[in-house]
C-alpha cells in the first residue's frame, strides 16, 4: 500500500473525532449492542435495517446522542440527507461538547450543497478536537469550493505540517498559488519535491510560478527540468511553447510532444496530457506559421474538452456556483471601500456590443 494511501485512511479516521469516552454509551446493555451492530449493517451496505434499529432503540432513550448520531449515519447512507441533517441536529442539542456530531452534521451539509452551514459545523467540530486532519481537510475542500482560497490554505497548511507527506504539501501549493502567494506556494512545492512528489508535475508548477513573477530565465530553467524528469508532463510542453516559445527551438519541441502523444505513456487523465500536448502543439506550429496545422490541434483540443465535460453533466453547475459563492453580496460590499476617488474622465476605447463591457 502506498504512503498516500496510507495517509487517506488516517485521515479518514480523524475525520470523526472519537466519542466522547468519560461517559457511557448507555446504561442498557441492549442499547451498547444493537449499536454496535447498526455500525456493522452500515459496514455491510445495509443501511436501511441501520437506520430502522436506531429508531427502536430512540423508543428506548430518545436523549441519547449516541443513537441519534447512528441514525444520522445511516439515514446519510441512503441518501435521506434532510432527515440525516435533523438526526445530527438533535445530536449536538443533546451533546454540544462531543465533536462527533458536529463533524457528522458538517459533512452531511457539505454533500446537501450547504457550504457556509457545513463549514459553521466544521469549525465547532474544530475547536472540540483541533488535531483532526480529516476536519481540516473537510474544511479546506469546502472553502475551496467556495473559491476562499487563503481560508482553505489554512486547512491545508494544518495538515500539511502535521503529515509531510508530499500529496498534502502539493494540494497546499496549489491553493496558495490560486490565493497569489507566490512564495507561500513555492515554499510548498519545494516541500513536496523533498518528499518524494513526482519532480516532473511539480517542478512545472515552480515554472508557472516564476513566470507569473516574470522571472522567465528560472521559468525556463525549471520547464525544461521537468521535461527532463518527465517527457510525457503535458503542461511542461504547453508552458515552454505558449509562455517562452521565444527561448525554444520550436521544431525539435514539436517532434518532443508528437513523440509524447505518440508514446502510449500518457496519464489517463487526458488534462494531464493529452490536451496541454495538442495545445502546446497548436501554440508551436502558430510559431512557425503553419496555421492550418495550428488549428487542427486546437480543434482536437477543445473537441476532448467538450467530450469530457458531455460526461459530466454537474461541472457547468459547479463552476457556476463557485462563481457565485466567490462573488458574494459581501465580497461585493467590500469594493466599495477600495479604490481611489478622482472627478477626472475616464475614456474607454473600444468596441462594447451592449454596452455591458462598457458600463464595467
Amino acid at each position: 500500500m502506498s504512503i498516500n494511501r496510507k495517509q487517506r485512511r488516517q485521515q479518514k479516521r480523524q475525520a470523526k473525532p472519537a466519542a466522547d469516552s468519560t461517559a457511557p454509551v448507555s446504561r442498557y446493555p441492549e442499547v451498547v449492542r444493537s449499536l454496535a451492530m447498526i455500525q456493522q449493517l452500515r459496514d455491510k451496505g445495509s443501511a436501511g435495517p441501520a437506520a430502522e434499529l436506531a429508531r427502536q432503540l430512540l423508543a428506548i432513550e430518545p436523549d441519547n446522542h449516541h443513537i441519534h448520531l447512528a441514525l444520522g449515519g445511516a439515514l446519510q447512507d441512503t441518501g435521506r440527507y434532510d432527515d440525516a441533517v435533523v438526526s445530527y441536529l438533535h445530536c449536538v442539542r443533546l451533546a454540544p461538547q462531543v465533536a462527533a456530531g458536529h463533524a457528522q452534521l458538517a459533512r452531511c451539509l457539505i454533500e446537501t450543497g450547504d457550504l457556509p452551514g457545513g463549514i459553521a459545523s466544521c469549525k465547532q467540530a474544530l475547536k472540540l478536537a483541533p488535531d483532526a486532519l480529516g476536519l481540516h481537510q473537510m474544511a479546506g475542500k469546502a472553502y475551496e469550493s467556495m473559491a476562499r482560497f487563503r481560508e482553505a490554505a489554512v486547512h491545508y497548511k494544518a495538515v500539511a505540517d502535521k503529515t509531510g507527506y508530499h500529496a498534502d504539501l502539493e494540494q497546499l501549493g496549489h491553493t496558495l498559488f490560486l490565493a497569489s502567494d507566490i512564495d507561500g506556494a513555492g515554499a510548498a512545492f519545494r516541500r513536496a519535491i523533498q518528499q518524494g512528489a513526482a519532480r516532473g508535475t511539480t517542478t512545472v508548477m515552480l515554472g508557472r510560478l516564476e513566470t507569473s513573477r516574470g522571472n522567465l530565465d528560472e521559468a525556463f530553467r525549471h520547464l525544461n527540468d521537468a521535461l527532463k524528469a518527465d517527457p510525457y508532463e503535458g503542461y511542461a510542453h504547453l508552458q515552454l511553447a505558449d509562455d517562452l516559445g521565444d527561448r525554444i527551438d520550436v521544431d525539435r519541441h514539436i517532434e518532443l510532444a508528437r513523440a509524447a502523444l505518440a508514446s502510449g505513456k500518457l496519464p489517463d487523465n487526458r488534462h494531464k496530457g493529452y490536451i496541454p500536448l495538442q495545445f502546446a502543439l497548436a501554440h508551436l506550429h502558430e510559431r512557425n506559421k503553419n496555421f492550418d496545422s495550428a488549428f487542427s490541434h486546437f480543434q482536437l483540443a477543445n473537441a476532448a474538452i467538450v467530450e469530457d465535460q458531455s460526461d459530466d453533466a454537474n461541472e457547468t453547475a459547479r463552476q457556476a456556483e463557485m462563481i457565485r459563492c466567490r462573488y458574494d453580496a459581501d465580497g461585493v460590499a467590500a469594493l466599495a471601500r477600495n479604490g481611489h476617488s478622482s472627478e477626472q474622465p475616464v475614456f474607454v476605447f473600444g468596441l462594447p456590443r451592449s454596452g455591458t463591457t462598457l458600463v464595467e
